[in-house]
């Protein structure tokens, strides 16, 4: 099966990777941070499934604008650097027509003059036209909204807002 990968990246300023870290995967913060672009839709809540704090192996699950609930394993938990996850269920027609699965790693490394985040999404297409079409009319979406979550994250914890 077809893979297609989108990426951003940013960088915030002054801060170190563990206070980054802590902002962008605390729960409380989704909602602010991944709002919606076109049909990509806003994270309205987010919650772990029977726990209190985001650990390997959990559950996460997000409510979002479309009416959707997201649930995501929660693969790597690494702090300051590595945040991954992987969609069980949830996604919704037509996305659901054009991928298999889907799952997204941050990477959050120190740089000289704060800290680098990279979000990249994996998504696996049923097939190579399918591929095409999700790089049409899919991805050029989610990039940018994925552009908007990260600037969202960096004016929120360079102005202390998280």
């Amino acid at each position: 099966m077809p893979t297609v990968i989108s990426k951003a990246t940013i960088e915030i300023q002054g801060h170190p990777p563990e206070v980054v870290f802590d902002a962008v995967t605390a729960l409380e913060n989704l909602p602010a941070s991944l709002t919606s672009y076109g049909p990509i839709p806003a994270i309205l809540s987010a919650s772990i499934e029977g726990a209190d704090q985001t650990t390997e192996g959990c559950t996460r699950v997000t409510t979002n604008s479309d009416g959707s609930t997201i649930r995501e394993l929660i693969v790597k938990h690494q702090r300051p650097s590595l945040h991954s996850y992987q969609i069980t269920s949830g996604l919704k027609p037509p996305l659901t027509w054009l991928v298999s699965s889907a799952g997204g790693t941050w990477s959050i490394v120190s740089t000289t003059n704060g800290t680098r985040i990279t979000w990249e999404f994996t998504f696996t297409c049923r097939g190579g036209v399918t591929a095409q079409l999700f790089r049409l009319f899919v991805l050029p979406k989610f990039q940018k909204a994925q552009e908007i979550c990260l600037s969202n994250h960096k004016r929120r914890i360079e102005n202390h807002e998280c």
